[in-house]
């Protein structure tokens, strides 16, 4: 054991002293511990102090962090609703893709982690009814073979297994994850893509090309971004994410999101892109109207909020008009 930690523990006291040290204001001292208690010193501080500018000497507050921090949570909070509609509408239209084509029996009874077979043209995970482009598609098949013998399960498969002679595909979804469920579809045929592309892009004048790029692209920014919201990360911490196609995206979003725009990194993988995508993948009007109203009132009750005489958008990765740029794509969906 070394004789001093690189971290040691330390008093709420201690820590109000600490950022007091590191030239951050505390003015409510009683609210600063509460604030502390509840989201802890790293949470709510090493997440954020560093996107602060303090080489001109201004001033910054434990308030206007802890605004910031709570104006960032609400967002995602919001987003990450909405990113588990997506999951659903995913989920859903896979597996009524491969029930329709491949049927709904899949073999699972006396399964054991070594002997897992995919040879049975009756079951929906035959090898064949797969592509292999990617070199994926055994260790997919495998790990959703094995969604039925693993411990924690849901309680529709549970139900399923105990009382019925078979699992469907939409039984077998509600028990994988976000990814689990990318990786199946990332193992389907062409045709079998170019379907469910279509139900998610047919308003839009793509290429069925353009269609899976979109898809594929949008679907991993999320499954990221849900991720990095799930635990606890600053989504605006430039962490490496899926860059949403530029032909694709510009071609849909013409009037909210410029070439140059996008070339410096707007719309590319940062919250505007999500906010983009979310629109897209949500499909149906009530879901986006109801998304970007969530959206636009959080922002709108923060649209005089400075932090050292920059607007809090920015910290955001937000554009200036960011309001008018919804309200825009909410006008144009409402036309659809």
């Amino acid at each position: 054991m070394p004789d001093q930690f690189d971290k040691p523990f330390m008093t709420y006291d201690e820590l109000i002293k600490l950022l007091s040290s590191r030239g951050i204001q505390v003015n409510n001292y009683d609210f600063a511990i509460t604030a502390l208690q509840n989201h802890s010193y790293y949470t709510l501080i090493n997440g954020y102090q560093h996107i602060f500018d303090t080489s001109n000497n201004n001033q910054i507050t434990f308030e206007d962090i802890y605004s910031l921090y709570i104006l960032d949570n609400n967002i995602n909070n919001t987003i990450f609703k909405y990113i588990l509609f997506v999951e659903r509408g995913l989920k859903s239209r896979l597996s009524y893709q491969v029930s329709k084509n491949y049927g709904v029996f899949t073999s699972w009874e006396n399964l054991d982690y070594d002997h897992l077979s995919f040879n049975d043209p009756n079951d929906y995970l035959y090898m064949k009814y797969y592509s292999n482009s990617n070199n994926s598609r055994l260790n997919t098949l495998i790990s959703l073979k094995k969604t039925f013998i693993e411990k924690y399960q849901s309680e529709p498969l549970k139900h399923y297994k105990a009382t019925k002679n078979h699992i469907p595909p939409w039984i077998l979804c509600t028990s994988i994850t976000f990814g689990k469920v990318l990786m199946w579809f990332g193992i389907l045929k062409s045709n079998d893509k170019e379907d469910i592309c279509n139900s998610y892009f047919n308003y839009y004048n793509l290429s069925i090309n353009d269609q899976k790029e979109l898809l594929k692209k949008s679907l991993l920014l999320l499954k990221e971004y849900r991720n990095l919201i799930a635990h606890g990360s600053r989504v605006f911490n430039n962490f490496p994410l899926p860059q949403l196609p530029k032909h694709a995206l510009l071609s849909i979003f013409p009037d909210v999101l410029s070439v140059s725009e996008y070339d410096k990194g707007l719309g590319q993988c940062d919250t505007y892109a999500i906010i983009l995508s979310l629109v897209l993948l949500l499909v149906d009007n009530y879901s986006i109207q109801n998304f970007l109203t969530e959206i636009y009132s959080i922002l709108e009750s923060h649209k005089n909020f400075e932090i050292c005489n920059t607007h809090a958008f920015k910290f955001l990765n937000f554009p200036d008009d960011i309001l008018s740029r919804i309200e825009n794509i909410m006008n144009t969906y409402q036309k659809r």
